[in-house]
């Protein structure tokens, strides 16, 4: 090798290894007044910091540096929030500021920026306040609505006397329930629980539901994506999406063909005339992709919290059986065994209500909530958060926390009643988040989880499997976090 090759060798390298020191220091550094946070690794950022169970691992981040602390998820600044207050600024008092979606790959894949869950500006404000008023014009939040549910709590409990007592899985039943009020609220009919389509269709969403958990590194490490085997189910996920939007778009084709603007039969139908009504407006954000995006956030919003969290009930009812025992007689003394639960009777059932929300602050459904982002240059406890920053809102650390429960790993509907059995409200009980954003499927989940567990309860008494005294408490952090799939028995009770 000459002089001048082996000069300009040695000039490559040293380039090379400036570029990458550069690199190194900039990733590693931390701008002055943003929150405080461990160093980042090159490439990978603070992802070892969160090794181990995640929400152990967050305690301890929080233990170390504060109740708003900056982590770099690869090389996006992720923002956690803990703490009542800290919360409630994010999500309430300066909504506006923190109202925007992060740029997450997948979920930018998936909704294209369209729909509801996870879009920002113009678009999420116009969709979210069209939706929200065309399901309450069909139901959504008002009595009229119980005539749906009714028909699909009927539905399971006969499902539940065809087991004769026999240990059989409940998720598959429980979903497929919740989704068909959905459905019916959407797509104007409701599907029988064996319907080959209808059942490919149920799959997908579960298998995506699921597989949420493993593909969320690749938000943020997008190299993932590549690595052979599909190992974070990122390809399946997409494929499931597929199928999903498929099953979706034959309904919407088949409304096109029976429309009638003057009688809308459902929200299809109603989005469908909108689109039309708004066709010469610049400004509009309708059309028919929106509309294919805006039902599968619905599906999301209004079937995997409420069947999740109707999982989690009564995986407790069987762990404690004292508080099923509770339940059972204050539905009986208040309903009777005659007739099928109405809303109007909640109001006279202190102790169910105190139970639906223990199940929510233990089974901690979204302990994450939905990411948000800054929507412009702002501040937090002091912090300078820029815009466009990921923040995330840690409602496991509020549903968990000892300064807050007495016991809180104790299942104990009574911490939510005074000494005369009324029941009492908490601010640290945030299971469908707050403000702006709050989850679209909120009041329709509260309805189906009184009406579908009470119905459930006044019937059948549930138990564990034979030979088993307990259900063991794992959990599974996809979508949302569940139970890992328990079987059951529900014992008729007439």
């Amino acid at each position: 090798m000459s002089y001048d090759e082996l000069f300009t060798n040695v000039a490559a390298l040293a380039v090379f290894v400036l570029v990458l020191l550069l690199f190194v220091l900039r990733s590693t550094s931390r701008p002055a007044h943003l929150p405080p946070g461990p160093t980042p690794w090159p490439l990978i950022g603070n992802f070892p910091s969160l090794r181990g169970d995640l929400f152990t691992a967050l305690q301890k981040l929080r233990s170390m540096y504060g109740d708003v602390y900056l982590l770099y998820m690869g090389s996006m600044p992720t923002v956690f929030v803990h703490d009542l207050d800290n919360i409630r600024e994010v999500l309430v008092t300066r909504g506006d500021e923190f109202a925007d979606r992060p740029n997450l790959m997948i979920a930018e894949k998936i909704s294209k920026g369209k729909g509801v869950a996870n879009t920002s500006g113009e678009v999420w404000k116009q969709q979210r306040r069209y939706t929200l008023h065309t399901l309450r014009d069909f139901g959504v939040g008002k009595s009229s609505l119980e005539q749906k549910v009714m028909e699909e709590v009927e539905v399971l409990i006969q499902c539940l006397r065809d087991t004769g007592g026999d240990t059989f899985p409940m998720g598959k039943l429980l979903h497929t329930s919740v989704s068909n009020v959905i459905c019916s609220i959407v797509f104007g009919n409701r599907f029988e629980h064996e319907d080959p389509k209808f059942v490919k269709y149920m799959k997908a969403i579960d298998e995506n539901i699921e597989s949420v958990g493993f593909a969320g590194p690749i938000n943020f490490l997008p190299w993932l994506k590549y690595i052979p085997g599909d190992f974070f189910k990122y390809h399946r996920t997409l494929r499931n999406v597929d199928m999903v939007e498929a099953f979706i778009l034959d309904e919407i084709k088949s409304h096109k063909e029976t429309l009638d603007p003057d009688e809308p039969r459902d929200f299809i139908d109603a989005y469908l005339s909108e689109i039309a009504r708004c066709q010469d407006d610049e400004n509009s954000t309708f059309e028919d992709e929106q509309l294919l995006k805006v039902i599968g956030d619905l599906f999301v919003a209004g079937t995997e919290t409420s069947a999740t969290t109707l999982r989690w009930a009564l995986f407790y009812m069987i762990n404690y059986p004292d508080v099923q025992t509770k339940v059972r007689a204050e539905i009986h003394s208040v309903i009777g065994r005659g007739r099928f639960p109405t809303m109007a009777d909640r109001k006279q059932m202190p102790y169910m209500e105190a139970t639906l929300m223990e199940v929510q602050r233990c089974g901690d459904v979204a302990p994450l909530g939905v990411p948000h982002a800054a929507s412009r240059n702002t501040s937090l406890a002091g912090y300078v958060i820029p815009k466009g920053t990921t923040v995330i809102t840690v409602f496991s650390s509020l549903h968990s926390d000892p300064n807050i429960w007495k016991n809180p790993k104790m299942f104990d509907p009574s911490r939510f009643l005074d000494s005369d059995g009324n029941v009492i409200k908490c601010e640290s009980l945030l299971p469908f988040s707050a403000g702006k954003r709050v989850c679209l499927g909120e009041s329709l989940a509260r309805m189906e989880l009184f009406l579908f567990l009470t119905s459930m309860l006044q019937r059948f008494v549930f138990k564990a499997p034979k030979g088993m005294t307990s259900l063991p408490e794992e959990r599974l952090l996809g979508l949302t976090q569940s139970p890992v799939p328990y079987e059951l028995r529900a014992l008729f009770d007439e």
